[in-house]
């Protein structure tokens, strides 16, 4: 049985309760039975980046029994995302490459989410500007990443805390991946496609403008 501290090490938790009490809990779950067996957490990635791919093909189709089954496979990717870094923790065998090949995949599996909803909703309108939504969204899922990098090294920062007196405030700031994957999930399986596409494109956009508020204002104060 772990102790306390060993299991918030695993399970890395912080104030983000959304991916709390979802993905990684299911992770931690899971990621206990694999303990003492010879599955790495690079193999963990390769499964979460299958299942993310899979959930791609099943959405293009536009069927809605293929999108509800893709909506699970893409939250399945998403608890398998969470179990990779968890394993590596639990067993101690955290390293560059794992870190790499997770950010990697995280990205390639979030753009062709994007493509293949981009895709589905452009078939049901044949309104050829909704692709340059889809790129821009794509777009600004990248520049986030690299703005808060850029951010980090002129400001000096290690990280760009969020306010802490605001939780709720602090969850819809944060915005990351797994919260992006969880709505992309739920909006797949309520055929919301549209409305994925603006509501990640406008967090990104809204992230974006915090963040360099938050990293300006810091280094003023």
């Amino acid at each position: 049985m772990l102790n306390k501290e060993k299991r918030k090490a695993v399970l890395k938790k912080d104030e983000r309760w959304l991916q709390n009490w979802t993905n990684r809990l299911l992770a931690y779950l899971f990621v206990r039975f694999l303990e003492k067996t010879r599955i790495q957490p690079n193999h963990l990635t390769l499964l979460s980046f299958i299942l993310a791919v899979l959930s791609v093909f099943l959405i293009i189709p536009d069927t809605q029994t293929l999108r509800i089954i893709a909506s699970i496979c893409l939250f399945c990717s998403l608890v398998f995302d969470s179990a990779d870094g968890q394993l590596a923790r639990l067993k101690n065998k955290t390293s560059k490459l794992g870190y790499w090949l997770d950010k990697i995949t995280d990205r390639l599996k979030e753009s062709l989410l994007i493509i293949a909803i981009t895709y589905v909703v452009y078939n049901r309108s044949l309104e050829y500007k909704l692709w340059y939504l889809g790129v821009g969204v794509i777009f600004l899922i990248n520049f986030m990443y690299y703005n808060l990098e850029l951010l980090k090294k002129i400001f000096a920062f290690r990280r760009i805390e969020f306010p802490r007196d605001n939780l709720i405030l602090k969850n819809i700031l944060s915005f990351g991946y797994g919260e992006r994957i969880i709505y992309l999930s739920l909006l797949i399986l309520f055929n919301q496609l549209i409305f994925a596409l603006c509501l990640i494109e406008t967090g990104c956009m809204f992230h974006i403008l915090a963040n360099s508020y938050m990293a300006i204002q810091k280094r003023e104060g």
